[in-house]
């Protein structure tokens, strides 16, 4: 996980770009995750958005890494 960043202006960004919406895991129903080139999308229920990038990037998203980027997510962010 590198370069994360706080997006204020998630919503106006998907106005102008497309980005694909993954499933959500089981246990996991308060976020929404979208990827977009090497770019993760991770958005709470409180409407706040966090952005950061994977090398080597796979659009294949486990259920135990977005758990991970969560956490480490939280650990960064506390009031994500």
């Amino acid at each position: 996980m590198e370069n994360v960043c706080v997006i204020t202006d998630f919503e106006e960004i998907t106005a102008t770009r497309r980005f694909d919406k993954v499933d959500t895991p089981l246990g996991m129903e308060g976020y929404s995750v979208y990827i977009g080139g090497n770019f993760i999308f991770i958005k709470n229920a409180k409407q706040m958005t966090v952005r950061f990038h994977l090398p080597n990037f796979a659009s294949k998203i486990t259920p135990e890494a977005l758990q991970g980027w969560i956490e480490r997510i939280k650990r960064l962010y506390p009031n994500f």
